[in-house]
């Protein structure tokens, strides 16, 4: 299996953690809330299925332009792990 498509509600940041170690890729689905969107960017997943794209969007966005405290926090421990 190189992909899985999880229920948002069952996603952690750990399942998200094993699967990506594993080179697969986990989208989260039905993320219509921009909390819930907020919370599966922070949780790493490579792709979030929504009814409302304007809404993920914009959240892309905020985040891009003016990351939270924990966030770039994240993306920190994301480059150390890289090099």
């Amino acid at each position: 299996m190189s992909a899985y498509t999880m229920e948002a509600t069952t996603l952690n940041s750990s399942f998200v953690d094993k699967a990506q170690a594993r080179k697969q890729m986990v989208f989260a689905w039905m993320v219509n809330d921009e909390t819930d969107m907020r919370e599966q960017m922070f949780n790493g997943v490579d792709g979030i299925i929504t009814d409302n794209l304007d809404d993920l969007k914009e959240v892309i966005a905020e985040d891009d332009d003016n990351p939270s405290y924990a966030q770039r926090i994240l993306r920190m421990t994301s480059i150390i792990n890289i090099e």
